[in-house]
């Protein structure tokens, strides 16, 4: 339905970080280096690990942000896996054993680079603390006693960071290009334990209210895809931001009709979005429904019954938001209900 902005984030990422590491092999190396001897010939090897952990680990591995030699601790584990995959990928594994320090070494260069890119990210993160706490971070790898670092060569590091400012500036730029105070989505927390966020999509147009109410309606009609699209659009940036921070990220709901479910197709959004159905909509749209099941996506059902039901007004695996009044009329028929696998959140607010 709409680009994957996720894959080309993670594509500027690597490219990111292979320029990160083409500027930390001049200041981590090693006395005797026999698995390189140029930065071309580096750069040959760093790239495909540096995009197998992009690719596969890159949203992963956020903790410690705060603590460069803990981060590097931890996160070096993820990069060596990195280097296997590759290693397996090219039929190289033999150098993990008769190269372990030049192997070391190079998980150590992408491990610092990753260390740089996530702890100066936009979202979250502190350009000025973590250039400080570098010059600590090199001089705990050099206690290591099998790496050579070269602490002095300022002007290096000097430029390592010029990028680094440069690359967020031009980050920053492009998560601003998606923000507009005449259209936005709103996220509105709608359980209690933050588990749910329910996505709105606002717009304002000036002077709306002097037109005629009738004509404005067939207008808003008419677009409706297209705002839904827009929300969309909106959604996955929100939840780049979201993945880049260190925040646990809640379920996004999405509400889905007849005339939007067609919309919908295959995203690395359905992570961390239900779409929110109404129960009375389900059998209409049932076939949609499964294709979208089986694509990944959870979905939630929305009950507006106030009164009492049938025993067959749910049907099978279902989870379902319903009013406190619902349940407290329905109470007989809760327990059958259970037992077919409908699951009842409590939810009295609106959708």
């Amino acid at each position: 339905m709409i680009s994957n902005l996720k894959s080309k984030y993670l594509s500027k990422k690597a490219k990111n970080l292979n320029d990160y590491a083409k500027s930390l092999e001049s200041i981590i190396t090693l006395e005797n280096n026999t698995l390189w001897k140029t930065k071309q010939e580096f750069l040959e090897y760093a790239k495909e690990v540096i995009d197998l952990y992009v690719n596969n680990y890159y949203f992963d591995n956020n903790m410690h942000r705060d603590n460069p030699i803990e981060y590097v601790n931890d996160n070096i584990n993820v990069v060596l896996k990195a280097l296997v995959s590759y290693c397996k990928k090219n039929n190289q594994t033999l150098m993990l054993k008769e190269k372990k320090n030049e192997t070391f070494l190079l998980s150590v260069i992408v491990t610092v680079a990753t260390y740089l890119d996530i702890a100066t990210n936009i979202v979250d993160g502190n350009f000025l603390d973590t250039k400080n706490k570098f010059k600590y971070l090199l001089k705990y790898l050099e206690n290591t006693k099998i790496l050579k670092i070269y602490l002095n060569n300022i002007p290096t590091i000097n430029n390592l960071f010029d990028l680094i400012k440069k690359n967020n500036s031009n980050e920053e730029k492009f998560f601003k290009c998606f923000e507009n105070e005449l259209y936005y989505n709103s996220y509105e927390k709608y359980t209690d334990d933050d588990k749910y966020y329910l996505v709105k999509f606002n717009y304002q147009v000036n002077d709306l209210d002097e037109y005629d109410t009738k004509l404005v309606k067939e207008i808003e009609d008419k677009y409706q895809d297209k705002y839904f699209k827009i929300s969309y659009e909106l959604l996955e940036i929100y939840y780049l931001k979201e993945l880049i921070s260190n925040r646990e990220i809640p379920t996004f709901l999405i509400p889905v009709n007849k005339d939007n479910i067609k919309l919908i197709g295959d995203s690395y959004l359905k992570e961390n979005v239900s779409l929110l159905i109404k129960v009375d909509d389900k059998y209409e749209l049932n076939e949609e429904i499964n294709n979208l099941k089986s694509m990944g996506y959870k979905i939630n059902y929305l009950c507006l019954e106030h009164g009492e039901v049938n025993d067959n007004y749910f049907g099978r695996d279902m989870d379902v938001f319903i009013n406190s009044e619902f349940k407290k009329l329905n109470e007989e028929k809760i327990y059958s209900w259970n037992n077919r696998k409908v699951n009842f959140i409590v939810n009295d607010r609106e959708a």
